[in-house]
């Protein structure tokens, strides 16, 4: 019980000061959950309901499956956390690169997964109403699916920030650095450079298009 209450605590402490957060952790000035610990704790709770989301699609899985998959926003994150840090490194930083992992690890099992969950818990009414698994679909009705995507864009953006905010606070840097160097990195994860196999959790998505001309053929947000 003391393991789980300070869990919660980090994922609640990170998810409101993640500047305070960051900047404690790389002073040292007080002991917290280890992020990959942290991680494990969020997988625990969003296996199951990424099982519970594949089987509602007709793809059922089994939990040793879905755990599997469940590690894919972590990829995702940690690509996000590599990317800033090289920007944040050519703006003068000098801290190494398992910060902005870390920083990145914690944002992804702190906001990253009350982000998640809140989507998928909108998922599974919107499929209980309606049948359908994305707020786009044409089941859902139109002012709702507006609604629905103005609120996933905006909990993306507050994952981003508290991201940004981890990173000027672990970094030492100015605030409109870090967020500079997480959009830079968004942009750039943004373009697949391969079929990732797996889940990639909250994340933006574009297609770049060649013909007639090179262009951005899609953008979209996937949970």
């Amino acid at each position: 019980m003391q393991k789980l209450r300070g869990w919660a605590d980090v994922v609640l402490g990170f998810s409101l000061r993640p500047t305070m957060f960051a900047r404690q952790w790389t002073g040292g000035g007080h002991r917290v959950l280890n992020p990959v610990l942290m991680v494990a704790g969020s997988l625990s709770v969003l296996t199951p309901l990424y099982q519970e989301l594949g089987r509602l699609g007709g793809d059922s899985k089994t939990l040793l499956a879905s755990a599997v998959g469940s590690l894919g926003p972590y990829l995702h994150y940690l690509s996000l956390g590599a990317v800033a840090h090289v920007c944040l490194r050519v703006a003068g930083s000098k801290r190494p690169l398992r910060t902005s992992m870390a920083m990145a690890l914690y944002a992804g099992g702190g906001p990253g997964l009350l982000v998640s969950v809140l989507l998928l818990l909108i998922v599974f009414v919107l499929h209980s109403q309606y049948g359908a698994l994305n707020v786009l679909a044409p089941e859902v009705p139109r002012g709702l699916a507006r609604a629905g995507l103005l609120v996933f864009v905006a909990l993306y953006l507050w994952f981003l920030w508290t991201m940004a905010a981890a990173l000027a606070g672990a970094h030492a840097c100015r605030l409109w650095k870090a967020v500079l160097a997480v959009t830079v990195a968004t942009v750039v994860v943004a373009f697949p450079l391969y079929e990732v196999p797996i889940a990639t959790g909250l994340h933006l998505q574009m297609k770049a298009g060649t013909e007639p001309r090179w262009h951005i053929e899609s953008v979209g947000l996937s949970i």
